[in-house]
């Protein structure tokens, strides 16, 4: 099946799923960090992923405080590249990562509250508009609520 090809929109979206149901593929969207010291790298390899698979770059990070925790360790380590809010460079760098930015894109980090995810794993999402914990919602909204990384 996976050297089949055809022109069927429908077999092919039928066959994606049944592939990555099966392991089979790497989904755009997860991804799981196995080289912290290339957290950076990966993530933005995903990003690109995504924004292939959709026409946009994601806008939020999903994963555990463990696997932030994670980063945030290997950027002490190595804090070059770092431009942290209010400093020049990342000398001053004690930790804390809120978001992944680029020229391109950003993507806010939040926490996958409902433990979906493994530590090391990750998901990208793209969300027109977003709304945060802590924002003012009506009674009605049955949208996504995001739980943004402390800093």
């Amino acid at each position: 099946m996976e050297n089949e090809s055809s022109d069927d929109p429908q077999f092919e979206y039928f066959k994606n799923l049944i592939l990555e149901h099966l392991g089979k593929t790497d989904p755009y969207n997860k991804g799981k960090f196995t080289d912290y010291e290339s957290w950076d790298d990966d993530l933005f390899y995903k990003a690109e992923q995504f924004k292939k698979k959709k026409g946009i770059f994601p806008n939020i990070m999903l994963a555990q405080k463990s696997t932030y925790d994670k980063i945030d360790d290997a950027c002490k380590k190595n804090p070059e590249g770092l431009h942290c809010v209010g400093d020049d460079n990342g000398e001053d760098f004690d930790g804390g990562l809120s978001a992944f930015v680029t020229k391109d894109f950003k993507i806010t980090f939040c926490l996958d509250v409902e433990n979906k995810l493994t530590e090391d794993e990750f998901k990208l999402i793209f969300d027109e508009k977003p709304t945060f914990d802590g924002e003012k919602i009506n009674e009605e909204y049955e949208g996504e609520i995001y739980y943004p990384k402390a800093a």
